[in-house]
């Protein structure tokens, strides 16, 4: 008998430590401006600039290593090449872009598109349903969330959202 209350405190708390966990990813979104840099295991290089979460569009601004800005609305993105003065707007399917779907929600415990939600040591694993392709989200400290998980082609990506104050 002592087992089972202990296994079913286990789980309580467990499921509590995971909502506050979710509620403190969800609270860090609200912040809507931040830095952004994204490593992936293939490159040396880091891509790095600045993530604006509006009411109605998302905009990244990549600076580093070369001069772009994503501008996504709806099911639409403008991709502008600072460098060679180009423009271009394109539909797209959320499905596609799992990862933009997840920062949009700003609330992941309740988004529609989020299939499992897994505690795991240090951060939470959720698996969009769509698609089955899972994030890892951990907070590194109170103003940076890092976001791995591994791309279209199996590569392994890091994100790293830092509140801009």
């Amino acid at each position: 008998m002592k087992f089972i209350a202990l296994l079913l405190f286990s789980s309580l708390t467990l499921n509590i430590y995971s909502d506050n966990y979710t509620d403190r990813i969800n609270i860090f979104l609200e912040a809507k401006k931040f830095d952004y840099m994204q490593i992936n295991n293939l490159s040396e290089d880091i891509v790095s600039g600045t993530l604006v979460l509006g009411n109605q569009d998302i905009i990244l601004k990549i600076e580093s290593p070369y001069r772009e800005s994503y501008i996504i609305n709806n099911n639409f993105v403008t991709y502008i090449d600072h460098d060679f003065s180009q423009q271009q707007t394109f539909e797209y399917d959320y499905d596609d872009f799992p990862l933009i779907r997840l920062i949009a929600s700003k609330n992941i415990i309740e988004s529609p598109d989020i299939g499992v939600i897994t505690l795991k040591e240090d951060g939470v694993l959720i698996t969009d349903k769509n698609n089955q392709q899972s994030f890892f989200l951990h907070l590194k400290d109170d103003q940076t969330l890092e976001i791995q998980f591994n791309d279209n082609y199996g590569i392994s990506n890091s994100v790293n959202l830092i509140k801009i104050l």
